[in-house]
């Protein structure tokens, strides 16, 4: 039951995990882009973007380039909407409570991510004595080989990193979501806003610029009304 929409979720999750760090990099990964584009494949596309709209703000400011390794906000939004929506429909539940819910424990369990690419990183990097001694010796299809392999390594670790985000988040949806439902009910306004509200506080502690101000309140009230509208 709901394999389809698994291996959907799963095959998202592994092509904008590639395209996050080692792919084309065409803003794929971001959560307000494959967030939409599952829930589409997922049939429910407007639960993909409520779910994008959460934890966009949340990541815009932290990018995995260089050195820094943030949570995976990409397998965070693949394994949120994915959950949000089969599991509005397993517990017959409300979709926001669901998607309320949902997005909490990815976030929490997206963390995981920080490892998996880790070690992805670690793999590509044992590549560079290969592609080194290859292009000494005249091998240039070596090269390829190792650039593809490097390719693997990262669609692993989201593959990884995604299974994790849906089983812990399964596992908590069944055992902990009915003793919780009535208060995502009555607290769920609050938490959308306060989604979007701390990720707009998180870009502005990184602004060095004038206008800081104007800025938060006209980004808070771009996402109240998209909250209203949607």
């Amino acid at each position: 039951m709901y394999l389809v929409e698994f291996f959907l979720a799963a095959l998202i999750s592994v092509a904008a995990g590639i395209d996050r760090t080692a792919g084309p990099q065409i803003m794929l990964s971001r959560p307000l882009v494959v967030a939409p584009l599952t829930g589409l494949a997922l049939g429910d596309p407007l639960a993909g973007l409520q779910v994008g709209v959460l934890l966009e703000l949340l990541w815009l400011c932290r990018v995995p380039a260089g050195s820094a390794i943030p949570p995976d906000d990409t397998q965070i939004g693949v394994g949120a909407t994915f959950l949000s929506i089969v599991f509005a429909k397993v517990l017959n539940a409300d979709p926001l409570a669901v998607m309320l819910f949902a997005v909490l424990v990815s976030c929490l369990a997206g963390r995981v991510g920080v490892f998996f690419d880790r070690r992805a990183r670690q793999g590509n990097g044992r590549g560079i004595a290969r592609i080194q001694q290859a292009v000494r010796e005249g091998i240039l299809e070596e090269t390829e080989g190792v650039h593809l392999l490097g390719l693997l390594y990262f669609a692993l670790s989201s593959l990884a990193t995604f299974l994790v985000i849906v089983l812990v988040g399964a596992v908590c949806l069944w055992w902990f979501f009915p003793l919780l439902e009535k208060l995502l009910l009555m607290g769920g306004g609050y938490l959308k806003t306060a989604f979007p509200l701390v990720g707009a506080v998180a870009i502005l502690g990184t602004l060095r610029i004038r206008y800081t101000v104007t800025l938060f309140l006209a980004s808070f009230t771009s996402t109240l009304l998209l909250l209203w509208y949607f």
